[in-house]
């Protein structure tokens, strides 16, 4: 103790309980273990607003240096600012800046954030040239997979035209099951499955693609969000052919029922059998499985509003069979 609180004492001191520390030192002050996460999650977001309290745009002028900027945070912000801020000219000025660092740039931690800012800002004409370095690079797969890059995807997707990014959506419909079953890649499926950018037939090729693999899909973690994104937002033609398949492979469907972003899908499929109850047959025989996840109870409970309306004979699997003498 005499060694702790001397005229200079331990630097561990500040760290003892009050009944041990000596009364000359004071005690540290500790962050609630919930404002340090929120701290570090701060610090390590990567935001790309330009409003965030953290960061006040200062203005600097990028022109000549956009590229060179765009790769690191701070000067990311500073060239997002420009793109909001600037008049048309002075965004095809920057856009030009980084006409041969399109996949670079899409990659970038920090300078994706600058050309989803660019996308969102511009014409659709004026940019194709980011459509073009990705189709004609053949790099639509990787983009569509990528951390970053399925974000700068997405944006022109949801800002371009149809003729526009045909190919470009065409390409990833053929191997839809194949990005689907990503962690990346099933954003981008699923923002081609409920926007109006993918045409019908896109659409049919991705949920044909998707139900052609259907065991794989449906097992994989990622891919049950896209399936359920199939059932409530693809072509009705096709959502009825995947129901269809999935009472066909009941453990699939089961297991759709007791996932997390499965168990909408497996919810769409009671609703579209509508009259037909093989659905209900299905996961009421699995009840106890149901009932061991906390999706399936969910579900359950769906069931249990759908079988009130089965015919009394489908029931009585769940009922116990009536004595010799209540019969007579």
């Amino acid at each position: 103790m005499g060694r702790l609180g001397g005229t200079n004492p331990s630097p561990w001191a500040p760290y003892l309980p009050d009944n041990l520390r000596p009364k000359n030192v004071p005690a540290v002050n500790f962050q609630a273990m919930g404002e340090r996460q929120g701290q570090f999650r701060k610090a390590n977001s990567g935001s790309s607003e330009d409003n965030s309290p953290s960061y006040k745009a200062e203005g600097l002028p990028v022109t000549g240096r956009v590229w060179e900027f765009s790769q690191t945070a701070q000067g990311s912000r500073e060239v997002q600012h420009a793109i909001e801020h600037c008049s048309k000219n002075a965004l095809l000025a920057i856009a030009a800046e980084l006409k041969d660092h399109v996949w670079e740039a899409m990659r970038c931690p920090h300078a994706n954030h600058v050309m989803q800012k660019l996308v969102v800002a511009s014409l659709p004409e004026d940019l194709q040239f980011m459509i073009d370095a990705v189709v004609d690079g053949d790099l639509c797969i990787q983009a569509a997979r990528h951390k970053f890059a399925c974000r700068v995807v997405q944006r022109l997707v949801q800002h371009c035209g149809q003729e526009q990014v045909s190919k470009l959506v065409s390409t990833i419909a053929d191997s839809a099951a194949y990005v689907a079953c990503h962690a990346f890649g099933n954003y981008v499926i699923q923002e081609l499955l409920q926007h109006p950018t993918a045409t019908a037939s896109q659409k049919k090729e991705i949920c044909r693609d998707v139900r052609e693999q259907l065991s794989t899909v449906c097992r994989d973690p990622h891919g049950v969000a896209v399936l359920s994104t199939m059932m409530l937002a693809g072509p009705e033609e096709e959502r009825t052919l995947l129901a269809e398949a999935l009472l066909n492979e009941p453990k699939l469907l089961l297991h759709l029922a007791c996932s997390r972003h499965g168990h909408a899908a497996a919810k769409e499929v009671l609703v579209l059998q509508g009259s037909d109850h093989r659905a209900q047959e299905i996961l009421l025989a699995e009840e106890s499985t149901l009932l061991s996840s906390r999706y399936g109870r969910v579900l359950l409970s769906q069931v249990g509003e759908k079988s009130d309306e089965m015919p009394r004979p489908m029931l009585l699997g769940r009922q116990n069979q009536p004595s010799d003498q209540t019969t007579k």
